[in-house]
């Protein structure tokens, strides 16, 4: 849900939604826990071989296979953002009615926490941009 958050943060990057990992040659970075794990297997495969990683995860008893696919395809479901109405910083559920809320450009926006609202308070054309983009 922190995608919009990175993308006004780093506007100089492209925030890629539902993949596990990106590498991109020389870069490679990934968002979480266990993407980072899949994305160690990802350069160690790299390095040594798909042999030596499976070997490697079996050890470690890891049974996540995101490592096994850059393409994103098999975390497609996560590049979809929420249906229905949510906060247009992290994608949280929001309620018109209880809801911090903003009117911009002829649009009103509801935000789960101050902390994205004021995030989007900052910059809301760059958060518009992000959501635009897909």
């Amino acid at each position: 849900g922190a995608y919009a958050d990175l993308a006004m943060r780093y506007p100089d990057i492209h925030v890629r939604r539902g993949y596990r990992f990106v590498d991109e040659g020389s870069v490679a970075s990934s968002g979480g826990l266990t993407c980072g794990v899949d994305l160690a297997f990802h350069v160690v495969e790299r390095y040594y071989g798909r042999t030596k990683v499976e070997q490697t995860a079996l050890n470690m008893e890891y049974q996540g296979r995101g490592w096994m696919d850059s393409s994103g395809a098999d975390n497609a479901i996560y590049a979809k953002r929420p249906t229905g109405l949510a906060c247009p910083i992290c994608s949280m559920p929001v309620s018109t009615k209880t809801s911090l809320t903003e009117d911009f450009k002829g649009h009103s926006y509801y935000f789960c926490s101050p902390n994205c609202k004021a995030a989007f308070d900052r910059s809301p054309d760059m958060v518009l941009r992000f959501l635009a983009s897909g």
